[in-house]
């Protein structure tokens, strides 16, 4: 099976029925309905297994057979039938990538398929790395903290500035001494943190201010770190994965 000229997903199906389509084309609604509204609900094509929204359409395919057997693939176009790019390189393309995101983890979720077909044939994601990667860092989570951000200038020094007051204003609550091992788990916490700053702010920020009030969690920082490096593969932001990598080494 040759790779779509668009940006696409695919994932692996028991069998090539209707029931599935139908699955995908529902998902494809809801999807478009959320991050691409247009006057009215979704438009559906009368006659291809296609959803329209307000700029974007993503159509359905179910495949029968192949070396992988049957599957569900995932096509979405922009407007006139343009193909989406692999690298988002536009806010449409970046509203591509969310709408497919959302229509695969819905699918996912119901098909057991062990893994996603994303971009190219070779590129695969493990059913849990993706599901876990769509769950922690949400297209809709991500809207609401490019809005955060926007609504404070976008300027890393007012976030620093921000955490710099609020770690003076901290104080540790009598009776809440840590032991010397969480301390070390602490401080390794914060570390870490400022190590995710350099490759995403709002998600550093986000992670500080949670740090602040319920205490720093080491191992929810190693696991925003490493899902932030998953969403850079994803989108295939390779110029801000090779800099996080390379200050991982």
């Amino acid at each position: 099976m040759t790779a779509s000229r668009t940006l696409y997903a695919a994932i692996a199906i028991p069998d090539a029925g209707g029931l599935w389509l139908k699955t995908g084309l529902d998902a494809a609604a809801t999807a478009l309905a959320l991050h691409d509204p247009r006057d009215g609900a979704p438009l559906r094509h009368p006659r291809k297994p296609a959803v329209h929204g307000g700029a974007l359409s993503l159509r359905v395919t179910s495949q029968e057979g192949g070396a992988r057997g049957h599957r569900l693939l995932f096509e979405i176009f922009g407007p006139d039938a343009t193909p989406v790019g692999r690298e988002p390189a536009t806010p449409r393309d970046r509203v591509a990538v969310a709408v497919l995101a959302d229509v695969v983890a819905t699918t996912l979720r119901l098909s057991g398929a062990p893994d996603v077909e994303w971009a190219a044939p070779r590129a695969t994601i493990g059913r849990d790395e993706f599901l876990s990667l769509h769950d922690y860092v949400s297209p809709r989570r991500a809207r609401r903290t490019a809005r955060a951000a926007l609504r404070t200038g976008g300027a890393a020094l007012h976030a620093e500035s921000s955490l710099r007051r609020a770690f003076a204003r901290w104080r540790p609550r009598r009776g809440d001494a840590p032991s010397p091992h969480e301390a070390r788990l602490g401080a390794a916490g914060w570390a870490l943190t400022a190590l995710l700053a350099t490759v995403s702010l709002p998600v550093a920020a986000l992670i500080s201010v949670v740090g602040l009030t319920r205490g720093m969690n080491f191992r929810m920082t190693a696991h925003a770190l490493v899902v932030t490096l998953l969403v850079m593969a994803l989108l295939d932001d390779w110029p801000g994965f090779v800099h996080a990598a390379t200050l991982l080494n």
